[in-house]
């Protein structure tokens, strides 16, 4: 994983290579501060499927709490 800092640290891009069972996988991920929402946005792509995909995070009761669409086997799911 490469990450670096853009818009002076408001956001990050993370750029992912890994290797697992089902074989490699590549994705970049996008992720740009709201600090007056206290949230972020993250946006990735798969490199396998060719999509971009959006979730919002915040800090919740001490755990980071993602909401988005997700696609598994052709459904889409809250």
């Amino acid at each position: 994983m490469t990450v670096r800092k853009v818009w002076d640290g408001k956001a990050e891009l993370e750029e992912i290579e890994a290797d697992g069972p089902k074989g490699h996988w590549e994705g970049p991920h996008a992720l740009p501060v709201q600090p007056s929402a206290h949230q972020w946005s993250q946006s990735f792509a798969n490199s396998k499927v060719g999509t971009l995909s959006s979730n919002i995070g915040e800090f919740k009761d001490g755990r980071v709490v993602l909401i988005g669409q997700d696609t598994v086997n052709d459904r889409r799911f809250w």
